[in-house]
């Protein structure tokens, strides 16, 4: 990891907070990755959320798998009624994620004021997404998780990353991050007790 200073990379690409003050809706960004559906059905079953936001169309991995629509039937196993899940089925990044969901979590919740965002750890970007294209959104919960690297069975941890074959992705996020901020497509976040709240 010659020429990479790991704490400033991993505090700048963290997207956790200590705690969880709950909002109008859960959100999962598109992955092909289950663990979000666990995390968000837990939400829901838990009261924290009344609805699911799942995200994303067909995967760029492998150009067949469907991710907001897997996610949602997997919900729907888990317990959680079709009705109090919304579906955006056609995005393929971030960006698209937030921009292709707003106007139908707008058409059934009106005014969006808090989000739950389910994202991998190192996936702050997605929070500043969120923050530029949503613009009423005020506070923004994280629940969090960790991935493998595919292929393998290394998890890119928080602690560990840099020392992992998934490094890279984590690295990528940094560079994202301040690619978006330059073009204006992301906007800054700041901690704020168990919140993120968007700098305007």
């Amino acid at each position: 990891m010659q020429g990479v200073d790991v704490a400033t990379v991993t505090e700048e690409v963290d997207a956790g907070t200590p705690g969880m003050a709950g909002g109008q809706v859960a959100m999962i960004f598109g992955t092909r990755a289950r663990q979000p559906v666990a995390l968000a059905a837990d939400l829901y079953h838990n009261g924290v959320v009344p609805i699911i936001l799942v995200t994303g169309g067909t995967s760029r991995a492998d150009g067949r798998h469907r991710e907001a629509e897997t996610h949602a039937h997997l919900l729907e196993a888990a317990g959680v009624p079709r009705t109090a899940i919304i579906v955006e089925r056609t995005s393929a990044s971030t960006l698209e994620n937030v921009t292709l969901a707003r106007p139908l979590l707008e058409n059934i919740l009106g005014e969006v004021t808090s989000v739950v965002a389910i994202v991998k750890w190192y996936h702050r970007r997605a929070l500043m997404v969120l923050a530029k294209h949503m613009p009423l959104v005020q506070e923004i919960s994280t629940v969090t998780y960790e991935i493998a690297e595919p292929g393998t069975s290394e998890s890119i941890t928080r602690d560990g990353w840099a020392g992992t074959a998934g490094a890279y992705r984590v690295i990528r996020e940094y560079e994202r991050i301040h690619e978006m901020l330059n073009r204006g497509e992301a906007g800054p976040v700041v901690r704020d007790g168990e919140v993120w709240r968007p700098l305007r």
